[in-house]
C-alpha cells in the first residue's frame, strides 16, 4: 500500500471519530448543524480534475465490484462524495463551461464543434465570468492542462489563466507528469494556486493496453476485435483520428457501422471501457502521489469529477448523445484540506453548476450574484442536499441543424424533451417514474399527473434560462471562436478538429440556419399535451 493511500485511509478514520458515526453501509453519517466557519479555507490552493466520459457507476466507491479504481477509491476515503451528482450536458464543451461558470448551456452558449456543419462554437461572453477569472481577480496563480478538442482555449476556457492554459490531446500519464511539474513551480510562489487538469483517457475510442484488455474483456467481438487490436498501441492522437473517419491497414474506423451494433458489441465495448478506466486509475494514483508529496493534501481543495457519462446500448445507442442516467450521472468527490469531513457521503441531487458556488464558499470568495447553481457546503456537513431541487441538463451540440434536448430530474421522476426539426417540428416529451422504472425504459407521461407537472417545470426552467441568456446578451452577446482568428486560421482550426475524428463525416454543405434556431429551443412549439 502506497504512502498516500495510507494517509487517505488514516484521514478517513480520523474523520469518523470527529464528524459522526458509521452508517449501515460504512459511510459517515454527519449529524451536526451547518457551521460556515468550519468549512472556510481562505487562500487554500485548488486542484480541479475532470476525467472526461467517466460514469459514476464504474468506480468502486460508487458500487462497482470489478476493481477498476483502487486509487480513486482510496482518495474517496478522505473526501466528501456526492452520491447523485449529474452533469448539465452530455457534451464536453457545454458541460465543462457549465462547470466553469455555474450557468446552463443555454445561458453560457458554448457548445461542441461540428466540423460536419462547418460550425465553430460561440465563445464565452465577457459578462459570464468563469471560476478561473474569479480566482485570478482574487490573486490566484492559475494553470490549465486540458486534453484538447472541445476544451479549447478559444471557446473561453483560457480566460483567467494569464496565458497558462494548454489544450493538447495526449496520454493521461504524460499529463500527470506535466501537472506535477506545474504544481511544483506554483508552490514556490507565495500566492495561492489553482490547477485544472482534464483528460480524455476513458473517452472513446477505448483502446487500453493489451494486458488490460486481456484482464477485463470477457467475450471478444468478432466484428470489433480486429480493428481494436490494429489500433491498440498507437499514439493517442492517431487513435482519435481513426475514431470516426478513415481506417488503417484495411480495418474500418473504430465506430464504423455503429448504427448496426447491438448487445454483443455493447458488452465488448463496455469491457474495453472498463479496461480504459483501470488504465486511467493507475495514472490517477501517480497524480495523487505527486500532489501528496508536494503538500497538496494538507493545504488544498482537490476535486475529482467527470463532465458526462457513456452509453452502452441501455437506450439503443452508444457514446453520449442523450439525457438518461448513463449519460449524466457522474462522480463528484471533494477533498478538503487535511481530509476534513473525509468519508462523508452526501445524499440528494447535485449538479455540476453547483461546483463553482461551492468552491467559492469554501475559499471565502465573492462570485457573480446571478449564478444558477447553489453552494453544497451545508450538504457537506449535513450529509444531505436540502430539499428536492431538480437537476437540469441540455444537449445543444447540433442546435443549428434543428436538434435540441432538455431534461429535468428529481428524486422520483425524469422528463426529457427532444426536438428534431427534421423529424417533428413540435418535438417530443417522455417521462419516467424512477421509483418503478429506475432504468428509465417506460414512458409514463400520460399516466402520471406528477410527471406531467414535472414536464411543466422543465418548460419553466428552460424559459427562465432563455430570459437570463437574453438579459446577459443585451450587454454582451459574445462571438464565435473564429472572431479572433483570421479566415485561414479559422478554416485550419475547423479542419484540424475534423481530422481528429471527433466529429462525424459527411461532405454535405451546412443547412441554412435561422436566427431563431441559433437562439435556443423553440418554446412556442412545445407540445403542451405531451
Amino acid at each position: 500500500m502506497s504512502r498516500w493511500i495510507r494517509a487517505c485511509l488514516l484521514g478517513a478514520c480520523c474523520a469518523l471519530v470527529a464528524c459522526g458515526s458509521d452508517s449501515a453501509d460504512g459511510s459517515t453519517e454527519v449529524t451536526q448543524g451547518f457551521d460556515p466557519a468550519a468549512l472556510s479555507f481562505p487562500n487554500a490552493n485548488l486542484v480541479l480534475i475532470s476525467m472526461d466520459t467517466l460514469r459514476a457507476d464504474r468506480l468502486g466507491v460508487y458500487g462497482n465490484t470489478r476493481g477498476l479504481t483502487p486509487n480513486i477509491d482510496a482518495f474517496a476515503a478522505s473526501a466528501v462524495l456526492f452520491e447523485e451528482a449529474y452533469s448539465n450536458s452530455p457534451k464536453t464543451a457545454s458541460s465543462h463551461m457549465s462547470l466553469f461558470t455555474s450557468r446552463l448551456p443555454t445561458v453560457h452558449k458554448v457548445r461542441n464543434q461540428s466540423a460536419r456543419l462547418d460550425l465553430l462554437s460561440p465563445t464565452l461572453a465577457g459578462n459570464r465570468l468563469s471560476i478561473a477569472q474569479v480566482l485570478n481577480r482574487a490573486g490566484y496563480l492559475n494553470v490549465g492542462l486540458a486534453g484538447g478538442a472541445n476544451v479549447h482555449p478559444d471557446m473561453g476556457f483560457a480566460k483567467g489563466f494569464r496565458g497558462n492554459f494548454s489544450s493538447q490531446l495526449s496520454d493521461f500519464s504524460d499529463q500527470v507528469k506535466s501537472a506535477g511539474k506545474h504544481w511544483r513551480t506554483l508552490r514556490k510562489r507565495p500566492e495561492p494556486s489553482f490547477m485544472f487538469v482534464h483528460s480524455y483517457q476513458v473517452h472513446g475510442p477505448y483502446l487500453p493496453p493489451a494486458e488490460l484488455q486481456e484482464r477485463f474483456v470477457r467475450t471478444p467481438s468478432p466484428l470489433l476485435e480486429p480493428r481494436v487490436k490494429a489500433f491498440t498501441g498507437l499514439p493517442r492522437h492517431e487513435q482519435w483520428r481513426l475514431m470516426n473517419k478513415g481506417g488503417l491497414n484495411g480495418h474500418p474506423a473504430y465506430w464504423d457501422g455503429k448504427e448496426n451494433f447491438g448487445p454483443a458489441e455493447a458488452s465488448y465495448l463496455s469491457d474495453l471501457y472498463d479496461a480504459a478506466i483501470a488504465d486511467m486509475d493507475v495514472s490517477m494514483g501517480d497524480l495523487f502521489a505527486r500532489l501528496e508529496n508536494q503538500g497538496a493534501f494538507a493545504d488544498s481543495i482537490i476535486v475529482l469529477l467527470a463532465d458526462h457519462g457513456e452509453e452502452f446500448f441501455e437506450h439503443g445507442g452508444f457514446e453520449h448523445n442523450a439525457l438518461h442516467r448513463e449519460h449524466l450521472h457522474v462522480p463528484l468527490l471533494v477533498r478538503l484540506p487535511d481530509g476534513h469531513l473525509g468519508g462523508t457521503r452526501v445524499r440528494g441531487l447535485a449538479q455540476l453548476i453547483d461546483v463553482m458556488p461551492t468552491l467559492l464558499d469554501l475559499l471565502v470568495l465573492e462570485g457573480p450574484d446571478d449564478l444558477q447553481g447553489q453552494s453544497l457546503t451545508s450538504a457537506m456537513q449535513s450529509g444531505r442536499v436540502a430539499g428536492d431541487r431538480p437537476v437540469i441538463a441540455e444537449n445543444v451540440m447540433f442546435l443549428p441543424k434543428g436538434e435540441y434536448g432538455g431534461a429535468l430530474r428529481n428524486a422520483a421522476g425524469l422528463v426529457i424533451y427532444d426536438w428534431d426539426l427534421s423529424v417533428d417540428p413540435a418535438g417530443r416529451l417522455e417521462a419516467f417514474d424512477l421509483n418503478a422504472d429506475p432504468r428509465e425504459q417506460s414512458d409514463q407521461l400520460g399516466a402520471s399527473d406528477g410527471l406531467q407537472t414535472l414536464a411543466k417545470s422543465l418548460k419553466a426552467v428552460l424559459a427562465d434560462a432563455h430570459r437570463l441568456r437574453d438579459l446577459l446578451d443585451a450587454t454582451d452577446a459574445g462571438g464565435t471562436m473564429g472572431d479572433n482568428l483570421g479566415a485561414d486560421d479559422a478554416a485550419a482550426l475547423s479542419q484540424g478538429l475534423a481530422a481528429m475524428g471527433y466529429f462525424g463525416g459527411g461532405d454535405e454543405p451546412p443547412p441554412e440556419v435561422t436566427d431563431a434556431q441559433v437562439a435556443g429551443t423553440p418554446l412556442e412549439d412545445w407540445p403542451e399535451d405531451g
